[in-house]
C-alpha cells in the first residue's frame, strides 16, 4: 500500500485524524447522527416509518419485539413486515453501510423447543428514533384493537 503525506493545518489535525481512522476501520466517514435519523424518518412512507418507530420505542424500553408480535400489532403478515424492514434499512439521506433494524434468534421463553426472532437496533440509533419522533411530532402507528399495548 502506498503512502501520501499531506500538510494539515494545526486546527484540523484532530478532525482529519478522526476521518482517517474511520476510513481505515471501514466506518462511515459521515456520522449518522440524530439529524440524519430525523431526515430518514421523514423520507420514509408511513408504513416503514411506523415499523421503525415501534422497534425504536421497544428497544429503548428494553423489550425488543418479536417479529410475529409486531406483525400482529400492525395487522400485517411477517413477510410484509420484513419487506417494510427492507425499506427501513434503505437509508438514502446519508451514507450508511449497516442496518438500522436487524433480527436475531432467541429461544422462546414460553416454548423452549422453538426460537423467535427479536427485532433489534443499536441503542444509540433507537434513542435517536425516539428523540426524533418527539422533536418532529410523529406518532407511532395505530394498534389493532385486539393487540393490546399502550399507544404512545
Amino acid at each position: 500500500m502506498g503512502h501520501v503525506m499531506v500538510p494539515v493545518p494545526e486546527e484540523l489535525l484532530e478532525p482529519v485524524g478522526e476521518l482517517l481512522l474511520k476510513l481505515r476501520l471501514g466506518l462511515d466517514p459521515q456520522a449518522f447522527d440524530s439529524t440524519a435519523m430525523g431526515e430518514h424518518l421523514l423520507s420514509l412512507d408511513d408504513a416503514p416509518r411506523g415499523v421503525l418507530l415501534e422497534v425504536g420505542a421497544a428497544v429503548v424500553a428494553g423489550e425488543p419485539l418479536v417479529d410475529t408480535e409486531l406483525a400482529d400489532i400492525l395487522g400485517i403478515s411477517v413477510r410484509e413486515l420484513f419487506g417494510l424492514l427492507t425499506d427501513v434499512n434503505d437509508v438514502r439521506v446519508r451514507v450508511f453501510t449497516g442496518s438500522l433494524v436487524f433480527a436475531d434468534r432467541h429461544i422462546d421463553p414460553k416454548e423452549t423447543e422453538r426460537s423467535v426472532r427479536r427485532l433489534r437496533m443499536l441503542d444509540g440509533y433507537a434513542l435517536m428514533v425516539v428523540e426524533q419522533r418527539a422533536a418532529l411530532g410523529l406518532r407511532r402507528p395505530s394498534r389493532r384493537a385486539d393487540s393490546g399495548g399502550p399507544q404512545a
